[in-house]
């Protein structure tokens, strides 16, 4: 199971990626849409590791002083990977 999050920063588009092979196994990752990897994790839940990349995202933001940028609301659409 794939569910992916995609938000605009200005002319990048960012894709936050949860996907699951098993129930206790969740991979996270932070990418921008050209294919580059920014970060990576696992988490044992499905919240847990959408939580963990959205706080990714949100310290990259905090970090290159774009933390206004930051989404109020995390849309999580479902993927057929």
């Amino acid at each position: 199971m794939t569910y992916i999050c995609v938000l605009r920063l200005e002319s990048m588009i960012i894709e936050l990626c949860v996907s699951s092979e098993t129930p206790d196994d969740w991979r996270w990752s932070l990418r921008v849409v050209n294919g580059k990897t920014l970060q990576t994790g696992t988490s044992e839940s499905k919240l847990s590791a959408q939580i963990a990349a959205q706080r990714a995202y949100e310290q990259r933001l905090e970090k290159a002083g774009l933390a206004n940028w930051a989404s109020n609301e995390y849309q999580w659409d479902q993927r057929p990977f």
